[in-house]
């Protein structure tokens, strides 16, 4: 028995061959036909609950052609501007276990206390080099977190 490892950093189809090499240094034949690896690029939906109680909701949807397993992610909820009376600093970082083909899970930020003001909300998921991030703005109203529409200002 034996292993052999390799990793590609671009997406793309590969063929691969293989040749064994015993104790004694013997080599065996190539193999005869080329094995297809197919290496994907992790395409990922993320969404937002607007109206949230407790702690903020972030949708992750699965749109590429494999499962996807150990998504890293990190929710920030901070402070947007200095407020010496209020102080947000909401962290949050997890993994997805396993996020298979097609599917959605939600993910959370951390409970959120009683708060005042406008914060940041920030959103990176990681997965093997792939990395995504989101940031938005969210009104903070004792436990209540609403996630503000991105304007989008046409001149």
């Amino acid at each position: 028995t034996g292993t052999r490892t390799h990793s590609w950093d671009t997406p793309g189809t590969y063929q691969v061959k293989a040749q064994a090499r015993d104790t004694h240094d013997k080599t065996s034949e190539w193999t005869l036909f080329p094995l297809k690896i197919k290496i994907i690029q992790p395409d990922v939906e993320v969404t937002t609950k607007m109206f949230n109680i407790g702690n903020v909701e972030v949708k992750i949807k699965n749109k590429c052609e494999a499962d996807l397993h150990n998504i890293d992610y990190n929710i920030t909820i901070e402070k947007d501007r200095p407020l010496k009376i209020f102080d947000i600093n909401i962290p949050n970082n997890e993994t997805i276990n396993l996020l298979e083909k097609g599917n959605t899970t939600a993910i959370h930020s951390a409970k959120i206390s009683l708060k005042l003001g406008i914060a940041n909300l920030h959103i990176k998921l990681t997965h093997l080099g792939f990395s995504k991030n989101i940031d938005k703005k969210v009104l903070l109203i004792g436990r209540i977190a609403i996630v503000l529409p991105q304007l989008k200002i046409k001149s």
